[in-house]
């Protein structure tokens, strides 16, 4: 698997990438960035925005994490979508 050291082009998004993905991953979760983000990644392009999947994490629990951290949004119910503000 390829690793990309490529820095999140606005610091406040790393961050909470950062803390979001630790969270999950301190409660048994996993975490993966996903669509376009991993595209500028491959690309040497500065990311701005961050998408991330997260397996083995009920989407309730998961609104109990993001919660702890940042501002979101249930934007897909019927698949657990959630938008960060």
């Amino acid at each position: 698997m390829a690793a990309f050291s490529v820095p999140i082009e606005d610091p406040r998004v790393e961050g909470v990438t950062t803390a979001i993905c630790r969270a999950v991953e301190a409660d048994g979760g996993v975490a993966h960035l996903v669509g376009g983000c991993v595209r500028d990644a491959a690309l040497g392009r500065p990311i701005v925005d961050v998408d991330i999947e997260v397996f083995r994490i009920p989407v309730d629990r998961l609104q109990v994490l993001l919660g702890r951290i940042v501002g979101f949004s249930l934007v897909g119910a019927s698949f657990g979508v959630l938008k960060v503000h």
